[in-house]
């Protein structure tokens, strides 16, 4: 098994869990000269904008393994499907936007149509078996507070230096009439998943 990671500190992890594993600190967009039977990726690939380059680099580094006894060829992906947590990035847009900053969600995320992203592999040579999508209503912990700590860890980055009470009260606001159930917040995610195959 061959894990990649482009962040040190999730590789040195991996390592520590995985003692056996291969783990390298590695981009998806520039995979080097690595050789792997198939591919398997979880709620990585919508945190990589560039799609295309993703998926061409899968294409090489499989074609460059056609003649290990091993290979399949295949890709088996789930993400965050077109949709995702689109009330919640409604909200942290205006409630930013309302202080002067501008976000454009695309240079983050990549959340593709279920045929969007089938035309994408089929285009770079793959024959997709399976592709489905759906919405996934996640509960978030932490009752009152749950949807600003999931800002807070995955958002960090975009809300600083705005990110008082005020504006978290201004999300939760526009978040309440559809997330909101009773006691706890519940993140409209849209998931994704594809079987491929590269063709021979």
């Amino acid at each position: 098994v061959l894990g990649i990671d482009p962040d040190p500190k999730m590789v040195e992890a991996a390592r520590a869990r995985c003692p056996d594993a291969d783990v390298r600190q590695l981009d998806a967009r520039e995979l080097g000269d690595i050789h792997v039977d198939s591919v398997i990726s979880n709620a990585t690939l919508h945190w990589i904008p560039e799609a295309e380059r993703v998926v061409s680099e899968l294409a090489r580094v499989l074609g460059a393994s056609r003649s290990r006894a091993t290979y399949t060829g295949r890709v088996v992906a789930e993400l965050g499907g077109h949709g995702n947590i689109a009330t919640l990035r409604e909200a942290v847009e205006r409630a930013l936007a309302r202080r002067g900053k501008l976000i454009d969600w695309s240079q983050r995320w990549y959340f593709p149509r279920l045929g969007e992203y089938a035309s994408l592999l089929e285009h770079h040579g793959f024959d997709v078996s399976q592709a489905r999508s759906w919405p996934r209503p996640t509960k978030l912990e932490d009752g009152t507070i749950g949807l600003r700590n999931w800002v807070r860890m995955f958002l960090s980055d975009v809300v600083a230096g705005y990110d008082g009470d005020d504006f978290y009260a201004e999300v939760e606001d526009a978040c309440r009439p559809t997330l909101w159930h009773g006691d706890h917040w519940q993140l409209d995610y849209v998931r994704l998943r594809v079987h491929a195959r590269l063709r021979e």
